[in-house]
């Protein structure tokens, strides 16, 4: 069960502030990211992790892994679902991508359901249980990794790449956990490109 975190300059309590759920989720996301021969795992990023501090997120509220993805620096931050469907700790986490950069630090933020599958809306629950959606831990690797190094992709190229039996509907179930952005305020077809959500944050 998740404990909540009351963050003493905000009296709403801030989700999932639980060391072995996130404990949990920071190993899946290193065994992610340790299968891809294309990037290497520098660690902790302290700068970036300070600044998370100095705008009301403990170490509690995210995973974050510094890597090296050719020869570029990045720091990713993984956000559990939870966390990611609100608005005002997503305004944080903003916060924190903005003063990052400023310190020439690149961080990408993405939800929890990239990495594994994750509790969901009863109505997009709903929708993965009808039409039998649910994804795979390989998929859900392709997907990190092509949108780690390429930034984006096409339906259709993505789909191509999985081993699922619905690969759309597996890359929709994707966009409706907010884990990549398609666009589903437009026809999607093939050509629709995916990419990671933190983007519009």
């Amino acid at each position: 069960m998740s404990v909540l975190h009351l963050n003493p300059t905000n009296p709403r309590p801030v989700p999932t502030d639980n060391a072995h759920f996130m404990g949990r989720l920071r190993r899946t996301l290193e065994a992610r990211l340790l299968s891809n021969r294309s990037l290497t795992v520098l660690g902790a990023n302290r700068v970036v992790s300070d600044i998370a501090a100095q705008c009301g997120l403990s170490d509690h509220d995210f995973c974050l892994f510094e890597i090296e993805l050719h020869g570029r620096p990045l720091c990713l931050v993984c956000v559990p679902q939870d966390a990611w469907g609100c608005q005002e700790l997503m305004e944080r986490f903003a916060e924190v991508r903005i003063a990052a950069g400023a310190m020439g630090h690149t961080v990408l933020l993405f939800p929890e359901a990239l990495v594994r599958s994750a509790k969901l809306s009863r109505d997009r629950q709903a929708f993965v249980d009808n039409n039998k959606t649910g994804i795979s831990d390989i998929d859900r690797t392709t997907v990190l990794e092509v949108l780690l190094q390429d930034g984006t992709a096409t339906l259709g190229q993505l789909a191509g790449m999985l081993r699922h039996a619905d690969p759309i509907g597996a890359i929709l179930t994707l966009a409706l956990c907010g884990a990549v952005d398609i666009g589903l305020d437009a026809v999607v077809t093939p050509a629709a490109r995916a990419r990671c959500l933190s983007q519009l944050h």
